[in-house]
């Protein structure tokens, strides 16, 4: 009854929201997560009225609530730490959007649809507007390889999988970071578009890092570098020079790529001068 009760205040709230001086609008980022991975929201609030708003949250009360729920059984799911957002100062007429990582929040390692919506309480924390539900999936994607290390200097271990899941018809891959006791995947980072071709390469060095070389085009090859955290320490991108590139362990440890040189993608090809403008010619 609780929760009957609660939607029925948001969709009153969202209803009059278009009307309202504060309008509130959610967005994720995109529409497929993979779990482990940052599920990024663009939260923006306009102000419609003439006076600038400033919207600050007190030690128990924060000025803004943002509610998810599994869409199978429609049950909101529990807060795993309450928010209290910073402040959010928004002039009159104008739109103020701040990026909100849901997984500080709430646990989203079931796979699954989700809906999101966001309450912004006023400072005098009667009036409330609600923006409206957004979509969003939870996926698993598609397992590909997977090794579990031992974490350096620590009785603690890590698993590394690797992943892909479908983006707008292209395959996406991931590396995802999972606690093996648990099978919880405590980060997920996307590392590019993978042609499917060629499986990609992964290696583990010394120092619990994991390193993957594959496929974006049928000219270039990408290589990422993942430590056990988690975190991405090197993304590079190397064109095919001879036959099949790949990756190599030199006597020191560290990882090399062979048959490929290396290609920034962000500089531009220098132009050949046409003959007609070239001095001399």
């Amino acid at each position: 009854m609780k929760h009957v009760l609660t939607f029925m205040m948001l969709a009153l709230l969202g209803a009059s929201g278009a009307l309202a001086q504060i309008a509130v609008k959610i967005v994720p980022e995109k529409k497929t997560f993979l779990t482990g991975e940052a599920n990024y929201m663009r939260l923006t609030v306009t102000n419609n009225s003439g006076t600038p708003v400033e919207l600050k949250s007190r030690e128990y009360s924060s000025w803004l609530d943002i509610h998810v729920e599994h869409t199978t059984g429609g049950a909101m799911l529990p807060q795993s730490r309450f928010a209290v957002f910073p402040p959010l100062n928004v002039p009159a007429g104008m739109s103020v959007s701040r990026k909100i990582d849901l997984r500080h929040f709430y646990n989203l390692s079931r796979e699954g649809n989700y809906h999101v919506q966001a309450v912004v309480k006023m400072p005098n924390e009667k009036d409330m507007f609600a923006s409206q539900k957004a979509l969003f999936s939870i996926r698993t994607g598609t397992p590909m390889w997977s090794q579990t290390v031992s974490i350096p200097r620590s009785v603690k271990k890590c698993k590394f999988s690797v992943c892909t899941i479908p983006e707008r018809g292209i395959q996406k891959l991931y590396i995802q970071t999972r606690d093996p006791e648990t099978g919880v995947a405590y980060n997920a980072v996307c590392v590019g578009s993978w042609l499917g071709t060629t499986r990609p390469q992964c290696l583990i060095d010394g120092k619990a890092n994991v390193h993957v070389f594959f496929p974006t085009t049928p000219t270039l090859c990408a290589y990422a570098r993942i430590n056990y955290r988690g975190m991405m320490e090197k993304l590079q991108y190397f064109k095919k020079v001879v036959g099949m590139p790949s990756m190599v362990f030199l006597p020191d440890g560290s990882v090399r790529v062979t048959g490929a040189e290396h290609y920034d993608p962000t500089v531009q090809p220098k132009a050949v001068p046409d003959a007609s403008v070239v001095p001399g010619m």
